[in-house]
């Protein structure tokens, strides 16, 4: 029977969800400081000034700078040359894919201004939770390249719904319906201003139709694998509430060996969650500890996120008081298994970029 009875069980549900999330990269910012409030646009003495926003997109390369930077939208153009001024100076950590910085196109941050206080930040943008690919439409295929390519636009709801989906360029209009009809059924998470859900216009993305034995590669080989992958965390699954740990840990090894290399960011999330649970079992708390340390830094729904919070604070106290009886043993340990788990993380990190 497990030691965390609750908390165990949420955390098995969760990871037996079928995984669409692409994910994406994000960098950490070095310098970021925002705009002082433009002496040009102060009120005049007795007046009460509005808030005012500023909306602004940018890149960021591969040496961490900003470029590339432009007012999206904002409600006074008096704040537009500080807020674009100021993303300029900025200075990120660029992400790492297998050792190598790549760079982020189209960030977004929005700059509230209010007179006499702080500028405030807000760069939580809209992020994909439902991506799947679109079917390869059997009547295009007759007059197809062997590579054909659409570039959409669309905004997303406070739901977290596409709206307003439009097709800016494509190499074939037989695909068009297609394209839309797919980008019609993702979700996102909404982007958020001031803790509160808002529409974020003008997504872009890239979808490409190929022609491999009549079937579109991406389509055949992602619904597939996602598939295969749902059905063996299934499995797993099964195996840990049956009590039959050693063998979901084997199963674990077998799948992370298979897939581990083309593991999505919540596929990644949702093994390190199931070999948590198992070695919780087996007595490999250090090992359990861990995994769900990863698996809470690539993001975690707000149930789960606060049911691994939980089950990583009575880990952190089981492996410390191992630690103080076994003295240096255990410790490393837990070291080897950080490093373990550090080691597929950066390998699963390869295929998060979003289009």
């Amino acid at each position: 029977m497990s030691i965390f009875p609750g908390i165990f069980a949420l955390l098995l549900a969760a990871a037996a969800q079928p995984s669409q999330d692409q994910g994406q990269l994000e960098a950490a910012p070095i310098t970021k400081i925002p705009p002082s409030y433009p002496i040009a646009c102060r009120p005049a003495a007795g007046e009460t000034a509005a808030p005012q926003t500023v909306i602004v997109m940018f890149d960021i390369n591969k040496n961490g700078s900003t470029q590339n930077v432009r007012v999206r939208e904002s409600t006074d153009k008096c704040f537009e040359e500080a807020a674009v001024t100021a993303v300029r100076a900025w200075q990120y950590e660029p992400p790492l894919v297998n050792g190598r910085a790549v760079a982020l196109p189209d960030r977004e941050a929005t700059f509230t201004f209010v007179f006499e206080e702080p500028t405030y930040i807000d760069e939580i943008d809209a992020r994909p939770i439902k991506r799947l690919p679109p079917r390869y439409p059997d009547r295009c295929q007759r007059r197809a390249a062997k590579l054909e390519e659409l570039i959409l636009e669309f905004d997303v709801s406070t739901e977290g719904v596409p709206e307003n989906i439009q097709i800016v360029e494509s190499t074939n209009s037989c695909f068009n319906e297609a394209a839309e009809r797919a980008v019609a059924q993702w979700r996102y998470r909404p982007k958020i201003v001031s803790g509160e859900p808002v529409v974020r216009k003008n997504v872009t993305t890239l979808i490409t139709f190929e022609l491999v034995g009549g079937y579109s590669r991406s389509a055949r080989n992602e619904v597939l694998r996602e598939r295969a992958i749902y059905a063996k965390f299934k499995r797993v699954e099964r195996l840990i509430k049956k009590g039959d740990y050693e063998t979901a840990l084997a199963q674990l090894a077998k799948i992370e060996a298979e897939y581990g290399d083309v593991f999505t960011r919540s596929q990644r999330s949702d093994f390190l969650r199931l070999r948590a649970g198992a070695r919780i079992e087996t007595g490999d708390y250090a090992g359990a500890l861990t995994d769900l340390r990863w698996a809470q830094r690539m993001g975690l729904p707000g149930p789960v996120y606060q049911a691994v919070s939980e089950m990583i604070v009575q880990l952190e106290a089981i492996v410390a008081a191992q630690r103080a009886e076994a003295g240096g043993d255990a410790e490393d340990s837990e070291a080897q298994a950080e490093a373990e788990v550090d080691k597929s993380e950066t390998e699963a990190m390869s295929n998060e970029v979003e289009e």
